[in-house]
């Protein structure tokens, strides 16, 4: 009876263990993920972060014309800071459903990687436009 016991209380300390271990490494991957956008926020430019704005403000859409012409530069640049934004993974980029649209690709914000401080980030741009 006690040798069963034993064993039973050995089991349960194992199962235990196992859902520790997964649970420490997803800890790991979450702080890593964290450390990486905390990276990558920190590498975002005065111009990136105007585009992001000028983003925001088309309710989280936006194509390389539309936002050349709101904020005034060359097309692309737009291009090339709407996909530095993309690789970076504040906006998802996906191919134009719309043919109303004459535009190939569309960027939308991807609104779980925005967080607070760079809302504000936005907001302080656009009121500076």
């Amino acid at each position: 009876m006690e040798d069963r016991l034993i064993i039973e209380v050995l089991e349960r300390l194992s199962r235990i263990e196992h859902r520790l271990n997964a649970l420490e490494e997803r800890l790991r991957s979450y702080e890593e993920m964290k450390t990486n956008f905390d990276k990558k926020r920190k590498e975002l430019t005065p111009a990136l972060v105007r585009v992001l704005s000028a983003i925001n403000e088309n309710q989280g859409i936006g194509y390389i014309k539309a936002i050349a012409d709101r904020l005034d530069i060359p097309r692309n640049k737009v291009s090339e800071y709407l996909n530095r934004l993309a690789d970076m993974g504040f906006l998802h980029k996906r191919v134009n459903p719309d043919p109303r649209i004459k535009a190939r690709y569309i960027y939308e914000m991807r609104w779980e990687k925005i967080d607070e401080k760079l809302r504000e980030l936005m907001e302080a741009v656009k009121d500076e436009r």
